[in-house]
């Protein structure tokens, strides 16, 4: 044991001053307690536990040797204070482990974070303020200031009315006050340092900052409230803190001035107890915490190889795997913990050792702020505020609206819906559908009215929150209200971790609400319900719900944790410089020159700590194994931790060599899975992890799979639309997904028309334009403003009269390719052509009219659509043609023959389509193009002979063969440019797909 003395000074003689809010100097000034007394000296006790075995092992065993008397372990007297929550429960565990194996009886200790420890040794002379009032009285103030004053913070302050960015902004300050007085600082220490520099940018802005400081201070005071460092300075000033019970520090390395201060105030019922040999007595201060200047300059000792360095997030997954594998039977799975230094890694590591059969329990793997109510809060605000449709769409995909509206939401219905109209938001697509030609049009398609219901009710779930602005306080039950319109009734299964993480989260949200209510007036700025809802959510706790414990399960645990974790083996991932150590060079306010200066936590502290808990794994474990990262998930280069870098001279080569070399470097050993049990012998080997082994689903295998059993047999009689060919013959597996699965993908992602749609719009103002009285004219100006008008009918039935700017950009041009139109179309007339027929469906069943073909004994029925025919009045001649509203106005033998081989049979069977039409004599073939040259606006006729068509009718007979056949197989390579949807199936892009 080792005692070290440390100054703790006498405290300064204050009169009462009741409910004083601002310590007599400004408040967390350190000279308060350092500069005026000198005379008294305490001292903390310092016990060195030694590094031969974790600390809190050793703890237990302190503690047990120091209260154990008389058949139990009393500490009912003592307060063991650890850095975090999860070391105090694992702590109460041991002592629990410790007294059953001694057949004692145990009365627990109170344990207390470091962080909550200041308020239970002295008595608070008023109510401390919430952190949301703390925030909103900073807001208040800054919002309240002079602009002059304002401007020299921040040169561009927010609107008046919005309150968040107000509230961030006081969140901002509220976070450098309560740093700078956690170190017995204020905002005036840092104007002393400026002194030298008065009139520079930075000196001018934290003059502006004290001020805000003392309005903010002030304003406090006047709601007869107090924070918490300030509570705590004013404690300090007056040597309140007091105790009669012993307080046992375990691992607290790291500690503020302030907390310093009043463990000194105390300082003769304080031990630290420290993982450390005797002899390293001089790498700690008096209170037991790291000394900078010395663990800065000590070697670490990471033997290389227990160093492995991967490519990405993904490899270092498989590398886990792969160290678990090695290790054998050696460790249990819960003797093993995986250490994320970057959090981000942690799903990578959940999918993998999943697939690999290991359990896994990740601490952070669900927090409450994350949890599905906060995400519904969320997406409704969205939709408040906003109200466009992708925060709708977000919103009804979530679960827990979809269970209260009783399964009322048909998200396919919904994204055709949105597909078709492409609305701003929900209303606007609702304003659609009350539209009475689209309520006919829905109806004359056999459309239900699905999509319309889900937006009613929808409207109907939200209004309780469509609402005028007020205060944030008053906010308090209509939130309450609507959250318990929506879970109040639910049943929840609280075994499991579902139900568990709802309880918790709606627990702690009515929490908050509660806070949101308790608001001062004064503070509570005017808010919609938008960003009420915000606050709320921003107000839940970043604390996770626990994962259902399981002792065959791998631990994950943060970097933080690691240290006083106490398992035997170690897995640390993503080793890597900005993790371990962090830096802080960029701050807005106080980087880190002025955090040295002013003896804030600095970049020195935190590489102490981070070389201290590297030193402590290494020491109190039996294996540790660092993977260092070459690319974070965003493929953005990484170097390895400098802390790597920690060797002596003359190993620094080599460790330089071993994390940058590439060439030569052994491939990665098979990943091997091993159960539940790490020791389990019974193991099975996955692929490596560059044959990812990945397979194109078969015909065959679909049709067993889902018991499509008729799906492959073949047809004797089929029908097919003639835009199908196309199709098969670009691919006959993509043929088979669209046409014999009938699959397709719908998204509500678009943000303007595709091609289809916008062809569809110009075929229905083409169809109309053929209905129309003036189709038969030729007058140019005539055929214009009937054309022009048609479509400005159409965009407002399909599109609504307030539209996404982007589709007025493509309605723009739909007009310029309609006006040069109606000049063809007038000539067109004069030339004698007639508009016959338009949007001509064609579909023959089999058995009610003849086969269009027959092929060995195949019958085959075409069924399509022309969209216009016309006649010659002079000559009689007649012509089939197909609107086309491609960019390139591709001319029929470019789009139907490439190198003399057919790759489309639209217009050839467009003949056999005219048959049932008793046409006088052969029609011509052709488009009528509309692209995006103008000057190609017009027909291109086909120029096929009597042989080319035969030889296309041939090939229509080929291609229904197949078809019958159920030849489905291989997909086309490389993929073509049809059904880009049916990539990740067909594993486009995938290396190692077969």
């Amino acid at each position: 044991m080792s005692n070290s003395s440390s100054q703790m000074l006498p405290c300064q003689s204050l009169s009462p001053r009741d409910g004083l809010a601002i310590p007599k100097r400004s408040a967390g000034n350190r000279d308060i307690v350092t500069s005026q007394f000198a005379a008294m000296t305490t001292s903390i006790a310092r016990e060195f536990l030694g590094w031969e075995r974790p600390l809190l092992e050793s703890a237990v065993e302190w503690l047990a040797r120091k209260y154990a008397g008389h058949g139990e372990l009393d500490l009912s007297r003592v307060v063991v204070v650890v850095p975090g929550r999860r070391a105090g429960r694992r702590l109460l565990e041991l002592l629990v482990l410790r007294v059953e194996s001694e057949h004692q009886r145990l009365t627990p200790p109170h344990v207390e974070t470091l962080g909550s420890l200041p308020e239970q040794l002295y008595l608070l002379q008023r109510p401390l303020a919430s952190d949301l009032v703390q925030q909103l009285t900073w807001a208040k103030v800054l919002r309240e200031s002079k602009p002059d004053l304002l401007r020299k913070i921040v040169p561009r302050p927010p609107a008046v009315d919005d309150a968040l960015a107000w509230w961030a902004m006081g969140t901002l300050l509220w976070k450098q006050h309560g740093e700078l007085a956690a170190d017995g600082r204020d905002f005036g220490d840092v104007v002393k340092l400026g002194r030298d520099e008065q009139e520079s940018v930075e000196a001018i802005r934290w003059k502006a900052l004290q001020q805000i400081q003392t309005a903010y201070l002030r304003a406090l005071d006047g709601l007869g409230l107090w924070d918490a460092q300030t509570a705590r300075l004013v404690a300090i000033e007056r040597c309140e803190p007091h105790t009669d019970r012993d307080l046992v520090l375990v691992g607290t390395v790291d500690m503020n001035q302030a907390t310093r201060q009043i463990l000194d105030l105390v300082a003769d019922r304080v031990t630290a107890l420290i993982a450390a040999p005797q002899d390293r007595a001089d790498w700690f201060d008096a209170h037991g915490c790291l000394l900078p200047e010395r663990w800065g300059e000590a070697p670490i000792d990471i033997p290389s190889e227990r160093i492995r360095v991967c490519e990405g997030p993904a490899e270092q997954a498989e590398q886990i795997a792969r160290e678990l594998s090695a290790f054998g039977s050696r460790f249990r799975a819960d003797e093993i913990v995986v250490g994320l230094a970057d959090e981000r890694q942690g799903p990578f590591v959940e999918r993998q050792l999943a697939a690999c059969g290991v359990a896994t329990r990740w601490i952070e793997g669900t927090k409450l702020s994350d949890s599905g109510p906060c995400r519904l809060l969320l997406a409704v605000a969205e939709v408040l505020e906003r109200g466009r449709f992708e925060g709708f769409a977000s919103l009804v995909r979530h679960p827990d609206l979809d269970e209260s509206l009783s399964g009322r939401v048909n998200l396919e219905s919904l994204d055709e819906s949105f597909c078709e109209h492409l609305p701003l938001g929900p209303d606007t697509l609702l304003s659609i559908l009350e539209q009475p030609k689209a309520t006919q049009a829905r109806r004359r398609r056999g459309r239900s009215d699905v999509t319309h219901e889900v937006l009613s009710h929808v409207r109907e779930v939200l209004a309780p929150l469509r609402i005028a602005a007020r205060p944030l306080n008053a906010w308090g039950e209509p939130l309450r209200a609507w959250v318990s319109s929506v879970y109040g009734g639910r049943e929840v299964d609280d075994s499991s971790r579902e139900g568990r993480v709802l309880i918790a989260a709606l627990k702690e949200l009515n929490k908050v609400i509660d806070e949101l209510a308790d608001v001062p007036p004064s503070v509570a700025p005017s808010v919609a319900a938008a960003d009420a809802i915000r606050c709320a959510v921003r107000r839940m706790s970043d604390e996770p719900v626990p994962p259902d414990a399981a002792s065959d399960a791998v631990e994950l645990l943060g970097w933080l944790e690691l240290p006083l974790d106490d398992t035997p083996a170690a897995i640390v991932t993503s080793f890597n410089e900005g993790f371990v150590p962090t830096s802080l060079n960029s701050d807005l306010f106080l980087p880190n020159e002025l955090r040295r200066r002013l003896g804030l936590n600095d970049n020195a502290r935190r590489y102490a700590r981070d070389a201290y808990a590297v030193t402590l794994l290494q020491q109190t474990r039996r294996e540790v194994v660092w993977l260092v990262g070459r690319r974070d998930a965003e493929g953005s280069p990484l170097i390895p931790s400098r802390l790597l870098f920690a060797v002596d001279p003359d190993r620094l080569p080599e460790r330089v060599i071993r994390l940058m070399h590439r060439e030569g470097e052994a491939p990665a050993e098979p990943i091997v899975v091993v159960g539940a049990d790490i020791s389990l012998a019974a193991r099975r080997e996955l692929r490596p992890p560059g044959d990812v082994g990945l397979e194109i689903p078969r015909p065959e295998f679909v049709a067993e799979f889902f018991g499509m059993h008729d799906l492959l047999t073949p047809k004797r009689e089929l029908t097919l639309n003639v835009t199908e060919f196309k199709s098969y013959i670009a691919c006959h597996y993509r043929y088979f997904l669209r046409h014999a699965l009938d699959l397709g993908s719908i998204n509500d992602r678009a943000v303007e028309l595709d091609g289809l749609a916008f062809g569809n719009v110009l075929h229905d103002v083409l169809r109309l334009f053929g209905e129309s009285d003036v189709r038969d004219s030729d007058d140019e100006n005539r055929l214009r403003k009937c054309l022009l008008q048609l479509l400005g009918d159409v965009a407002n039935e399909r599109y609504g009269s307030r539209r996404r700017a982007a589709v007025n950009v493509q309605l723009k041009q739909m007009e310029s390719r309609l006006e040069v139109f109606a000049t063809w179309q007038a000539k067109w007339r004069r030339e004698g052509w007639k508009i016959e027929h338009v949007e001509r469906s064609i579909r023959p069943e089999p058995h009610d009219s003849p086969a269009s073909f027959q092929i060995d004994d195949v019958s085959v029925w075409l069924h399509g659509r022309l969209d216009r025919i016309d006649r010659n009045e002079s000559t009689g001649a007649w012509v089939i043609f197909d609107y086309k509203s491609g960019d390139r106005g591709d001319s029929p033998e470019v789009s139907h023959r490439k190198k003399g081989d057919w790759i489309d049979l639209q217009l050839p069977l467009y003949r056999h389509l005219a048959r049932s039409l008793a046409l006088s004599d052969e029609p011509l073939l052709g488009y009528i193009n509309l692209p995006k040259d103008l000057a190609g606006v017009g027909h291109s006729l086909a120029e096929w002979s009597a042989s080319d068509l035969a030889d296309a009718d041939e090939k229509v007979k080929q291609v229904a063969l197949q078809i019958a056949r159920r030849e489905f197989w291989p997909p086309t390579l490389p993929a073509p440019s049809l059904f880009r949807d049916f990539d990740d199936i067909c594993q486009v892009g995938v290396f190692g797909a077969e």
